[in-house]
């Protein structure tokens, strides 16, 4: 399980999380041309407060990504989880984070 941090602005702000992580691709006999691809593992997304609430998840099962989007409380640091709920391959995956404050202001 991997963790990041993300500080909401004293000004509060709606916070957005996304994740997005690789399938498994298979080619031609040749290994040259691009035949499929595969989801091997399922990962979740998940979000919590300095208390260890759960402040907003995304778990769906379908998908090579995962979204969450909520109000942050003013000053609040948030702890972002990425846990692997399936599959046992190596993969890529990538996070990013941004909080919009009150005047529309990204903060990343």
């Amino acid at each position: 399980m991997f963790h990041y941090s993300v500080q909401v602005p004293a000004a509060g702000g709606v916070v957005k999380v996304a994740l997005a992580w690789s399938s498994k691709i298979s080619t031609d006999q040749t290994g040259g041309l691009l035949v499929g691809s595969v989801l091997t593992v399922d990962l979740d997304l998940f979000v919590l407060d300095t208390n260890g609430n759960v402040a907003a998840h995304s778990s769906s099962f379908d998908n090579s990504y995962e979204i969450v989007e909520f109000l942050g409380i003013a000053n609040e640091t948030y702890n972002i989880f990425i846990q692997r709920f399936s599959g046992t391959d190596s993969i890529l995956c990538g996070v990013a984070w941004t909080v919009f404050d009150g005047a529309g202001t990204s903060r990343a």
